[in-house]
């Protein structure tokens, strides 16, 4: 199956996952983009380090099939994500999910995402925000705000 492209036919992960690499770029900051790719894939995106184990430092993930940013509950709120759909028949999450591998918010993360519940697919991030940079610098604020494992709340 093709991933999903924008108008400007590129594909929709790597205009978001490049967007991410550029705001941090041009402020001299780092960030980190770590495949996860069972059962269908996406990429972290860690700000300023490269410690992808720390599971505490991932709040966003890029779906790689459609470009669809999904989000832990740090970010659902202020960024108005919806949450990804649920099994009616197991509404907690008990047995997963059996979610398609064209499902717009994407299927990776397992079937019962983990942490990252909600999210925005591309085409929902284009109409909002109207360009993907407008959004990253909202999600890498939003991020930043964050405080890091160990760190006084």
């Amino acid at each position: 199956m093709a991933a999903a492209t924008s108008a400007r036919g590129h594909d929709n992960a790597t205009i978001v996952i490049e967007a991410f690499k550029a705001h941090y770029r041009s402020r001299g900051q780092g960030v980190t983009v770590c495949a996860h790719t069972w059962p269908h894939g996406c990429v972290y995106v860690v700000p300023e380090g490269p410690d992808m184990t720390c599971r505490a430092r991932r709040h966003v993930t890029v779906e790689l099939l459609n470009g669809s940013v999904c989000v832990d509950e740090h970010l659902r709120e202020a960024l108005g994500a919806s949450e990804r759909p649920t099994d009616p028949t197991d509404p907690d999450r008990q047995q997963g999910v059996r979610i398609s591998a064209t499902e717009p918010l994407g299927a990776s993360c397992g079937a019962s995402y983990g942490k990252f519940r909600w999210g925005l697919t591309f085409q929902e991030i284009e109409t909002r925000w109207g360009d993907v940079a407008k959004f990253v610098a909202l999600v890498a604020d939003l991020l930043s705000r964050i405080p890091r494992p160990g760190e006084a709340q």
